[in-house]
């Protein structure tokens, strides 16, 4: 009964979108379920080459012969949700909602612009949060997809429909949002963070499938971590994208933005105590580090897109001061290879 974890280990906008698309691929997945809310997007590239942002459908959702599930813990905007089933044209027969998924509406949506959050520290003011507390509240504000007519068709009992394809051997990935970092519950910022947990169990009761279904907790890291623009919250050793850019050596400047909010984001080293701690959280077996080619190496050119000795001393230090080893690297927007795919001829041995 194979089910996939995928979770960031910092404070998100890890490159989590291209990964599960890569995985899914690999694992040959039967379904993708987007778990959490809209307040971030997930970008990745699809077998046309053509670049998606979801916030709500998964990054596998695409791909051939994969149904898309929104289970009872996601919290999601309808005209969102078709917006991104019309530009992926995705049949809608391959899209299932649990009917206590919650909703986000434009109520929502405006109490939470006016809440002061996105200045005080620093909310994408998605609605996600805000309707997560009405949900608590029970005050008649929540609303959940079966109140929703224009969704009947995809209604669903969708912990049901996954048991019985997991009873069949099938494969199932599920998408985090966000990072370890911005967990309500275990990070060390708070109140700068997001309105709920976001460790792999915490996705996985959202999904609403057993601890006994999962063979990988899969998790996702940068070389230099970010957070969005603003007042955001502590960030260790914050550094500017002028010397990201120097680092690696790029031809052309490199600058984030967020992908709901389009911010400039804020840039740091990479913090080895905040993965550490996401690592006993999460303990997965297998870890992504994306955005390698911001690190240089003595021969960038022939070195593009391959592990060398700069790069491979990075992935062992990490290895040495989180007590958990890199097993994927990703370069550019669509690229994830094993280590040992990765290493150029005659490089240094990852210890």
């Amino acid at each position: 009964m194979p089910v996939s974890i995928v979770v960031g280990g910092q404070y998100g906008s890890e490159g989590k979108g291209k990964v599960v698309h890569h995985f899914a691929k690999e694992f040959k997945v039967k379904a993708a379920v987007k778990v959490s809310g809209t307040n971030s997007g997930h970008t990745f590239i699809d077998e046309d080459g053509k670049a998606h942002i979801h916030r709500v459908l998964p990054s596998a959702s695409t791909l051939p012969g994969v149904h898309s599930i929104i289970p009872a813990g996601a919290v999601f905007d309808p005209e969102l949700l078709f917006k991104e089933m019309e530009e992926a044209d995705l049949s809608p027969s391959s899209v299932y909602i649990h009917p206590n998924a919650g909703i986000i509406t434009e109520e929502i949506k405006q109490e939470e612009k006016w809440s002061g959050l996105a200045s005080s520290i620093g909310s994408t003011v998605s609605g996600t949060g805000y309707a997560t507390v009405h949900r608590i509240l029970a005050d008649g504000k929540f609303m959940r997809a079966c109140e929703v007519p224009e969704l009947d068709s995809y209604l669903i009992d969708t912990t049901k429909l996954m048991r019985r394809w997991l009873d069949n051997g099938d494969h199932i990935i599920i998408e985090g949002g966000q990072g370890f970092g911005l967990s309500l519950l275990h990070c060390n910022c708070y109140p700068f963070c997001t309105s709920r947990d976001t460790t792999a169990s915490a996705f996985l009761s959202e999904a609403g499938l057993s601890p006994f279904d999962v063979t990988n907790v899969i998790q996702v890291l940068r070389t230099y971590e970010i957070r969005v623009g603003g007042s955001s919250g502590p960030m260790k050793h914050e550094i500017t994208w002028e010397e990201v850019t120097r680092r690696a050596k790029a031809k052309e400047p490199i600058i984030e933005r967020t992908s709901v909010t389009k911010k400039v984001r804020r840039v740091g080293e990479f913090d080895s105590q905040l993965v550490k701690r996401a690592n006993i959280a999460n303990h997965p077996n297998i870890v992504v580090m994306n955005f390698m080619d911001y690190i240089a190496e003595i021969d960038n050119e022939e070195y593009a897109n391959m592990l060398g000795f700069n790069r491979l001393s990075f992935l062992n230090m990490v290895a040495e001061t989180t007590g958990m080893r890199v097993t994927h690297v990703g370069f550019g927007p669509n690229d994830v290879r094993t280590v040992g795919e990765a290493c150029a001829p005659n490089s240094l041995l990852y210890k």
